[in-house]
């Protein structure tokens, strides 16, 4: 028995131990250690820096029982074009980008890799779809004495992506948000208070045009090619990448000197740092179709695809660079004792036009684990998030010019350096922020922990604390998240309020499935490639064939590659107009298209008729697009092609809010605006009576659709038809205005001038009565001068002083007195003296009930006297 307690505890013992030795910090729970010459890969890569073309480079090794085979080329699509390193002093330099990579796992459809050589170790992850994310670090992040392997290797279902949650105060996430919300909502708003109404209007008059021209022929193409599975490149375009700008602080700089490496290795240690951090947010928002809540574009629904992101340029501060050992010329960045919300405005305060985003990354630890803060995008009327300029706030009683298109993120946490999954994850969601997401809630957008379906899956991106990270929603932005940001990429490409700073990214990338430049078809990667007609993007090298069309047994290239477009077959020929296969359908302003026969793709079709109802008969079609007024109609025919009458306003300025929900026409040039409330069979406008027959074969009037504007603009119909003021803040918010408005404001100022005299009149008498309050008052302010009298209370000043009861004679008895007598006094007894007591002073310090003390005496010497005799 003793022999087998004893083989127990070795064995939990080794266990323990093993254990312990797999685990590399309070994040990584298991790893592997990993093995390969660097001087063989720092040769080929050198190879590979030196070739003229996009020479491949492999980097094969084993790890958990596989072997991994990355085919790896030059990564084209993280930095700009024109990508520079910028110094303090305002310089740019061209920096060499060719050690970071991208590639795939030879064999593994749809796998993706990124990462770093320096050195001649690689650093970064590898996505392997159906299994996990693999990531390889060099072995002196975690290790301070040398080891006899260069790099660890790691899975994310080891990773603990917040391990220190129980820290953290309740309620708290990483993400400070909601720490700063209010003071940042403040200030967001600050700008743009005083044309808050002009504002409003704007963006309902803007609204409605977009509404009208929903079925514009641009806008039918693409949802017509949408369907054809074209969507993606057709809802951003070409311009469809946020250009950033990526900084580090002196403190992340001697975080990476402190591992011993050289300048120049942790330069490329941090322009790594940001490129992955790039590339992890690529793979997220690139393959995410932000959509609205109403799928239907019909409906008012409307998607986007496609958002990349690429840096254009970076800065590395040191703290040479920022001047940190002086005590005069030390920038801001030097302090090391900066909160997480100042260290935000601090890199608001400087000017990022050029810029989409702005980010500083940093090693501080921040307090309750924060990892990150970013300004949210809106796609109303508050300042911040993409594409956001620079401009005054009021801070104080300064205005101060501040960028909000910015964030930060740190890389410390509670005093360990996170994971790299963590704080990719952290640049999402923070990102997400700038896009226009808040933190997700609810039980559909934060379903972990709920008794949803989708429980199991965790919760989304943009949920407050960190996620779990191995959980298929982990990567993935809620239905909530997606509705909001979908807005306001519709606000940016409509420049409702802000202008649309998104770009070209001018990289054409053969392998995205997307026909680009000069490639004649694109069908992907060879393993995900089903089309016959077109040459794939093979693995980890680059060939003249890629994206091109194959050829046929006589050597004769294919006429065509679906890919191309829907006018192409499987067998690689056009579609013949005899087939009179339909390629776009039609709708209500255009008919519908059909196969050329000499093109893959689909031909222009014709419009129908002008004047056209569209819309469920609420417009008419012009040149093919559903965006006129049905007033339009009003007169047209072949003899007069061209309308006189326009739509108007009708009960402008009326109390009847529904009067005003119906369609108004006018004759151009003309004062008179009539409502089709008020046409009647005896009415004499006969051209608004044919309008409202056709319509709807009677003479019953229009409403006006939901949320058409009103009130000359200064409203809109709601549901119930009725006018609605688009300013709805409420009682006190309107009081407010009235009060502080500038008209107000110079209202009093006109009659404190007029009545100079009334209102030196009203000083005065205020004067006075404060003189007089202070005066009565006086008696009961308690002073510190010991020779003042006490303070009285206002009781005593209220109180009515009682008078003494009137003595009563009474007439002598003829019966004995049975009750007892007091014998004479002693002699050398003095009678007190007869009457009340003298009254109790007000004073603290006299007892609050009974007898005074001298009264107390003269009774003990009354009892003394009366036991001697």
């Amino acid at each position: 028995m003793k022999e087998l307690m004893i083989s127990c505890f070795l064995h939990l013992f080794f266990i323990a131990i093993f254990t312990d030795a797999e685990r590399l910090d309070d994040y990584i729970h298991h790893y592997e250690k990993l093995t390969y010459s660097p001087d063989t890969l720092h040769q080929r890569h050198l190879r590979a820096k030196r070739s003229l073309t996009d020479q491949s480079l492999v980097l094969r090794f084993k790890a958990y029982g596989k072997n991994f085979d990355l085919q790896l080329e030059k990564a084209k699509s993280i930095f700009a074009p024109d990508f520079k390193l910028q110094h303090r002093n305002g310089s740019k330099m061209a920096v060499d980008t060719s050690f970071i990579y991208e590639g795939t796992v030879s064999g593994v459809p749809g796998s993706f890799v990124h990462g770093a050589i320096v050195e001649g170790v690689f650093r970064g992850f590898v996505v392997v779809p159906g299994d996990t994310t693999y990531h390889i670090e060099h072995s002196r992040r975690f290790f301070s004495d040398e080891k006899p392997f260069h790099s660890v290797i790691y899975s994310e279902k080891h990773l603990n992506m917040d391990p220190y949650k129980h820290k953290r105060p309740e309620g708290a996430g990483t993400c400070a948000l909601e720490q700063y919300k209010d003071q940042m909502e403040e200030l967001a708003f600050k700008p743009l208070e005083k044309y808050e109404h002009n504002i409003k209007a704007a963006l309902l008059k803007q609204e409605m045009e977009h509404y009208r021209s929903m079925y514009s022929r641009e806008q039918n193409t693409a949802n017509q090619e949408s369907s054809q599975g074209r969507h993606k490149r057709d809802t951003l375009g070409l311009q469809n990448t946020c250009y950033m700008y990526l900084r580090s602080d002196p403190v992340l700089w001697e975080l990476y000197k402190s591992k011993g490496v050289s300048d120049i290795v942790a330069r490329d240690e941090i322009l790594a740092l940001f490129a992955a951090h790039v590339a992890a947010i690529n793979k997220i928002y690139s393959e995410t179709r932000f959509e609205t809540y109403e799928k239907d574009a019909n409906k008012g629904g409307f998607s986007y695809e496609g958002v990349h992101f690429q840096v254009q340029r970076t800065s590395i501060m040191t703290k040479e660079s920022e001047k940190c050992d002086s005590i005069l010329g030390a920038t801001s960045y030097c302090n090391p004792n900066i909160d997480v919300s100042n260290f935000l405005n601090l890199n608001s305060l400087e000017n990022h036009d050029e810029f989409c985003l702005a980010y500083v990354f940093t090693a501080r630890d921040f307090t309750q684990g924060t990892l990150g803060l970013a300004w949210v995008g809106s796609y109303k009327n508050a300042a911040g998030g993409i594409c956001e300029k620079y401009k005054q706030f009021p801070e104080g009683s300064a205005k101060v010019h501040k960028s909000l298109n910015t964030g930060i993120i740190t890389l410390i946490n509670y005093g360990r350096e996170v994971a790299p999954r963590v704080s990719h994850l952290t640049f999402a969601h923070e990102v997400g922020h700038n896009f226009g997401s808040p933190h997700d809630s609810g039980n559909n957008c934060a379903p972990f922990g709920t008794g949803t379906s989708e429980a199991v899956n965790g919760n989304y991106i943009m949920y407050a604390s960190a996620t779990q990270g191995d959980l298929s929603n982990n990567n993935k932005f809620s239905d909530c998240s997606k509705d909001n940001i979908s807005r306001v990429l519709r606000s940016i490409q409509n420049e409702t309020n802000k202008k649309n700073c998104f770009k070209q990214s001018g990289v054409a990338f053969c392998g995205n499935g997307l026909v680009e430049e000069d490639e004649e078809c694109d069908c992907g990667y060879l393993d995900d490639c089903k089309d016959t007609c077109c040459h794939a993007k093979q693995s980890g090298k680059t060939t003249t064939d890629d994206c091109k069309l194959r050829r046929d047994n006589s050597g004769n290239k294919y006429s065509c590659s679906p890919t191309q477009g829907p006018c192409c077959l499987a067998t690689c020929n056009f579609v013949q107009p005899s087939a009179n296969q339909t390629c776009r359908v039609g709708t209500d302003c255009v008919k519908r298209a059909t196969c050329s026969g000499t093109s893959a793709k689909c031909p222009a079709a014709d419009n129908n008729d002008d004047m056209t109802f569209c819309n469920s008969k609420s417009r008419v079609c012009k040149d093919g697009v559903c965006s006129e007024s049905l007033c339009r109609r009003i007169g047209y025919g072949a003899g007069n092609p061209i309308s006189e009458y326009e739509e108007c306003f009708g009960s402008t300025g009326s109390d009847n809010k529904e009067q005003m929900c119906y369609l108004s026409c006018q004759r151009k040039n003309s004062t008179e605006c009539i409502s089709s409330a008020d046409i009647t069979a005896e009415s004499p406008h006969t051209g608004f009576k044919d309008l409202l027959m056709a319509i709807n074969g009677g003479l019953d009037k229009i409403k006006l659709q939901a949320g058409s504007p009103c009130d000359n603009y200064r409203g809109y119909c709601d549901v119930f038809h009725k006018c609605r003021g688009i300013d709805n803040d409420g009682p006190l918010a309107r009081l407010k205005n009235l009060i502080f408005n500038e008209k107000t404001l110079q209202k009093i100022k006109t009659w404190i001038v007029e009545y100079w005299w009334a209102v030196m009149m009203m000083a005065l008498c205020l004067v006075v009565l404060m003189g007089l309050f202070i005066k009565i008052c006086a008696v009961h302010t308690p002073s510190s001068n010991p020779k003042a009298k006490p303070a009285l209370r206002i009781t005593d000043t209220l109180r009515r002083r009682r008078r003494p009861p009137p003595q009563q004679t009474y007439a002598p008895s003829s019966q004995p007195l049975q009750s007892y007598q007091q014998p004479p006094a002693p002699a050398g007894y003095v009678n007190a003296p007869q009457g009340p007591p003298p009254p109790y002073s007000a004073s603290g310090g006299g007892p609050k009930r009974g007898h005074r003390p001298e009264d107390k005496k003269n009774f003990k010497k009354a009892k003394a006297v009366e036991k001697k005799v």
